[in-house]
């Protein structure tokens, strides 16, 4: 099988990823101010404990499937066992806690027309085989299929959604987009595999590695779902949006690491299967760089201007989201450097047990800590616990890595990027306000920051530029 330019690769996931937060971003000025921070605290909420099932019914396929298929993907025969060996796995569990989900929103729920129409975003997760064109390479493939369907349900919700009465159709069209961008992969599928029937001893095999890299992903959601699950019941349904709303942004950057981390992880799995341990250790510092690069200004921006940015985004009802998006843009970097050694180096060299205890310890740090601020500082109190989290699973995974990665040349890149990123500073605050626009000179201010930043990179930038790779 041809092998993939990764450049081309990492442009597709970003935009994949960016297709699941900036449409919805863009949605948000026109959803806050029709459905109101209540609705929304409520769709959040709903979503969020759908999430959880969702999670449960992936399992950890997600980063196991990937890793799998890259190790086989240039023989069909092994690609098309290995396919339908873990899929059968993830078919069984998957439908199994879909009727636990709909038994929840039927009879437990508090809200329960908004989680029956969720169901259909848990269905979704029976046909969810993302993992398998992730680990042949082939993004191109999701992403040039899944846009359609993100842009149609984008215009719909600009088309339909109007008022507070019109939750349960904004959560429709959420919900049927999720389940549709898994349906339409099936369409290709069978260009890449043969239908094989897998005895279920085989399927097996795979589960118990599958439920070990279900450790990570269900603690990993402790803070970064349960932590809204737990504003809502400990302190309001409002606090819930405006937390919400911060995290949203703060997830613009970060889908570019996560992009980053899933081109590389199936590439990264193929040169462990050839041992070819020089040029993994190459991609990873060239990954280290980029990350810097990409990630530090943007930290600068949203910590200088994040009040700014939700009071004229997200408007006045949701100001206070604005300290909740400069407390969380801390962890950009933190969730940013841990991406980058659990998908190129943890994961590809099975290192489960390390990557998976680096996760136990920041569930446990955040939940010790949301236990103890959510009732008293309510959303600061989440954002707090997430940035503790954040930092002992980056803490941890250094620790475990420390003779194999290195962290001397990071840390260089760090104190150099980062004093790169200062330097445009003086810019933000030697334009005046503008025709008393405060607004508009924030623009106007950001824009000469970049500029300034880019100058300052651009021999870097040239190189990002020219070269085939990265």
């Amino acid at each position: 099988m041809k092998q993939e330019n990764i450049k081309k690769n990492l442009i597709y996931n970003i935009l994949y990823q960016f297709l699941n937060i900036i449409l919805p971003l863009i949605t948000i000025p026109i959803i806050t101010r029709h459905l109101g921070a209540t609705n929304i605290g409520v769709y959040s909420y709903s979503y969020s404990i759908a999430n959880y099932f969702m999670l449960f019914g992936l399992l950890g396929v997600s980063n196991y499937g990937s890793r799998e298929i890259a190790k086989c993907r240039e023989n069909k025969d092994a690609l098309s066992v290995k396919f339908w060996s873990i899929y059968k796995i993830q078919f069984i569990v998957s439908m199994t806690v879909c009727l636990l989900f709909l038994i929840y929103a039927v009879f437990l729920s508090s809200y329960r027309t908004v989680s029956l129409i969720q169901s259909l975003a848990v269905i979704s997760v029976i046909f969810d085989i993302n993992w398998f064109f992730f680990g042949i390479e082939q993004f191109k493939t999701t992403i040039s299929r899944n846009i359609i369907i993100k842009v149609i349900a984008f215009i719909m919700v600009l088309l339909f959604v109007n008022d507070e009465e019109d939750l349960w159709i904004y959560t429709l069209i959420m919900s049927l987009s999720i389940l549709f961008s898994q349906l339409v992969l099936w369409f290709f599928l069978f260009k890449k595999v043969s239908y094989v029937k897998v005895p279920f001893k085989k399927s097996y095999k795979h589960f118990k590695k599958i439920l070990v890299l279900f450790i990570p992903v269900i603690s990993y959601s402790i803070y970064k779902i349960m932590d809204k699950i737990m504003i809502g019941a400990m302190s309001d349904i409002e606090s819930v949006a405006y937390y919400e709303n911060a995290e949203k942004i703060v997830g613009i950057p970060i889908a570019i690491i996560t992009a980053l981390g899933t081109v590389m992880l199936p590439r990264i799995s193929n040169l462990v299967s050839k041992k070819d341990t020089f040029e993994i250790k190459k991609y990873i510092n060239k990954s280290f760089r980029l990350v810097l690069f990409i990630i530090l200004p943007m930290i600068v921006l949203l910590i200088t201007f994040g009040r700014e940015l939700c009071t004229f985004y997200l408007g006045e009802e949701f100001e206070a989201s604005g300290l909740l998006l400069q407390l969380l843009s801390t962890t950009i970097l933190f969730v940013s450097l841990a991406n980058v050694i659990r998908t190129q180096f943890l994961i590809p060299y099975s290192r489960d047990k390390e990557y998976i205890f680096s996760t136990i310890i920041g569930a446990a740090v955040n939940l010790c800590l949301n236990l103890i601020l959510i009732p008293k500082y309510g959303a600061v109190g989440a954002c707090i616990g997430t940035i503790a989290a954040e930092l002992s699973v980056l803490g941890y995974q250094v620790f475990v890595t420390r003779k194999e990665l290195n962290y001397v040349y990071l840390l260089k890149q760090v104190i150099k990027k980062s004093v790169l990123s200062i330097i445009p500073m003086p810019i933000i605050f030697c334009v005046p306000i503008i025709n008393g626009d405060a607004y508009f000179t924030v623009i106007i201010r950001c824009i000469l920051y970049i500029v300034a930043y880019l100058l300052l990179n651009a021999k870097y930038l040239l190189f990002l530029l020219k070269t085939k790779e990265y």
